[in-house]
């Protein structure tokens, strides 16, 4: 009973590891095409309002270095955004290490049992 209960830990203990790890690549691959995408609607936009294709996109890119220069003055919210991901990975670590204790706990329990008449 002991192999099968350790095993369902470490299933569980593996669809953590694994959501966290999606959920911090998710995070910072957002932030990192975040301005990619406020490009293409920019673009977007200008096209549909009747701007030619170069001109937009010179535009749009006008825009974007001006929000990213925005952005780098304000180090606060650069800082908040990178502890947030930071969070999220030592969030996800601590889980695992709890999914450990539970591990020992649980040979602990049997061994424990072994020894009980």
């Amino acid at each position: 009973m002991r192999l099968f209960n350790e095993f369902l830990i470490r299933i569980f203990q593996w669809f953590y590891y694994i959501f966290f790890v999606f959920s911090v690549l998710t995070y910072f691959g957002l932030l990192s095409l975040l301005p990619l995408a406020a490009m293409v609607l920019i673009v977007n936009g200008l096209n549909f309002i009747g701007f030619p294709g170069l001109l937009s996109l010179l535009c749009a890119i006008s825009a974007v270095v001006y929000l990213g220069s925005l952005i780098r003055r304000a180090p606060e919210f650069l800082k908040v955004l990178v502890d947030t991901g930071v969070g999220l990975a030592k969030l996800g670590f601590s889980q695992n290490q709890r999914f450990e204790e539970v591990v020992k706990s649980v040979q602990e329990d049997e061994v424990q049992a072994l020894s009980d008449p």
